[in-house]
C-alpha cells in the first residue's frame, strides 16, 4: 500500500517518513507521471522497453532499450531521439538525470554525458563517456561498465554500477568535481535510485533505504 504525498516539481513523488517502507520508486515515477500526463502516458506505453523517466521543463526524457527518445508533453509528440552507442548503435539505456546543462545517461557500457543546451545530441559524437570513476581500490578507473540506475540529489550525482551480477553494486557519487564510492557499502541488490525533494530512495530488489539531505 504505497502512500504518495505530493507530486515534486519533476512529477516525481516526494517520499516522507510515512512511506519509508519497502517499495519500488520507479514504479511510484510512473504512477505520477501517468497521473499527470494521461495523454502522454499512452504514447510512453508504445516503448515496451522503456526504463526511466525524467524531465527537462515541458520535456519528458524516456530511457528506453535502444537510446533516449525527449517526448514533448505539450504536444503529446516524439521530439528528439538519441542513439548513443558506436556510429549511433541501440544502446540500452537504464536510467537519465538532467542538471540544468547536461544529460547524464546510465547505460550498459558506461556513464554517458551530453550537453542539452549547446550541442546537438542526436549526433552521437557529441556524447562522451565519463572515465574518472574508480575501479576497486586501485588508481585504476573504469573502462565502460553497466550502470542500472543515476539520480541528481543535494546537488550531488548518484549511480549504480551492476558488478558481476544482478545482486552485487556499487554505488557511486559525484560530489565536488570527483567521483567516490557511496558512504553505506551496505547497499546491494539495486534495482533503481530515486531522488525527491528531500530524501533519496535505493530500491532494492525486496526492500530499500531512504537518506534525507542530511545523510
Amino acid at each position: 500500500n504505497y502512500r504518495i504525498v505530493r507530486y515534486s516539481s519533476k512529477g516525481k513523488p516526494v517520499y516522507n517518513d510515512d512511506n519509508e517502507h519497502s517499495h519500488d520508486a520507479f514504479a511510484l515515477t510512473v504512477l505520477a507521471f501517468n497521473r499527470e500526463f494521461p495523454e502522454l502516458a499512452k504514447l510512453v506505453d508504445k516503448f515496451k522497453y522503456a526504463t526511466d523517466i525524467d524531465f527537462i521543463d515541458n520535456f519528458a526524457i524516456l530511457s528506453t532499450g535502444f537510446g533516449i527518445v525527449i517526448l514533448d508533453i505539450k504536444r503529446q509528440e516524439i521530439k528528439y531521439t538519441y542513439f548513443l552507442g558506436n556510429m549511433g548503435s541501440y544502446i540500452k539505456v537504464y536510467s537519465s538525470e538532467f542538471d540544468g546543462q547536461h544529460i547524464y545517461a546510465a547505460t550498459e557500457n558506461g556513464i554517458l554525458k551530453g550537453d542539452y543546451l549547446n550541442d546537438n545530441l542526436s549526433d552521437f559524437n557529441n556524447w562522451s563517456e565519463i572515465t574518472d570513476i574508480p575501479a576497486g581500490d586501485s588508481l585504476e578507473q573504469l573502462n565502460g561498465g553497466e550502470f542500472n540506475s543515476i539520480a541528481i540529489f543535494n546537488d550531488k550525482l548518484y549511480s549504480s554500477l551492476i558488478s558481476g551480477t544482478d545482486d552485487e553494486n556499487t554505488i557511486y557519487v559525484y560530489d565536488e568535481d570527483e567521483w567516490r564510492y557511496f558512504a553505506d557499502t551496505s547497499v546491494r541488490n539495486v534495482r533503481h535510485i530515486t531522488a525527491g525533494d528531500t530524501m533519496l530512495c535505493i530500491s532494492k530488489s525486496y526492500n530499500g533505504y531512504v537518506f534525507n539531505e542530511n545523510e
